[in-house]
């Protein structure tokens, strides 16, 4: 089966005249999608330049819970979402089986350009 990643990136994040932008990448994993903070460049005509693409902060990346699966099975206790909304939290939060195979997953999507891409 094949997982379509999803990277939404984010035009007017920063100034127009700096190529560098803001992207999000969705993984789908067990109970939900982790979203990884990225960057990436535009070349002229406003397209990604896909070997410019990394990750940026996993701080700042989350975990989208969809309640698809029991709390405890993706979740470490005690989980608390953050303020933005009541189904997302910080990576933190994730069992560490989870968040290292959707890692693997969204190293191999930027290597390989597997993604669709979605411009905002």
């Amino acid at each position: 089966m094949m997982v379509q990643n999803e990277l939404r990136v984010y035009l007017y994040s920063t100034d127009d005249h700096i190529p560098l932008k803001y992207a999000d990448l969705d993984i789908a994993v067990y109970g939900g999608n982790i979203r990884f903070h990225c960057v990436v460049e535009l070349d002229e005509n406003q397209d990604i330049r896909p070997e410019t693409l990394r990750l940026n902060s996993l701080s700042q990346s989350e975990f989208l819970f969809d309640g698809s699966a029991p709390n405890e099975d993706v979740l470490v206790c005690p989980a608390k979402p953050l303020p933005v909304g009541d189904n997302i939290y910080p990576l933190s939060c994730v069992r560490n089986g989870i968040y290292n195979m959707a890692l693997l997953q969204a190293v191999a999507a930027i290597v390989n350009h597997r993604y669709s891409v979605d411009y905002c």
